[in-house]
């Protein structure tokens, strides 16, 4: 894993990252958490190969939804923040 810090709604929360091996990321977060503490089904919206939106919800595909991170990225698609809404 490695350990990043990404601006989050003009906060700078640690989140480890881990490689899944396929070009892709998955996001842990550190103490403050970003992630919702409990879900059971997650949905990603994609622009290009970049994930836009994560939403996090209780109930599966039809349930709650209790968390949606959305992420920016610069030029380079490089992320660049995650907010939580």
């Amino acid at each position: 894993m490695v350990d990043k810090t990404i601006l989050i709604t003009e906060q700078k929360i640690p989140l480890l990252f881990r490689d899944n091996g396929d070009g892709t990321f998955s996001i842990y977060s550190s103490s403050n958490s970003i992630l919702p503490s409990v879900y059971d089904y997650v949905v990603f919206t994609y622009s290009g190969t970049n994930v836009e939106t994560a939403t996090y919800k209780i109930g599966g595909a039809n349930g709650t939804t209790v968390a949606v991170l959305t992420m920016t990225y610069d030029v380079s698609n490089n992320l660049l923040t995650i907010i939580r809404t």
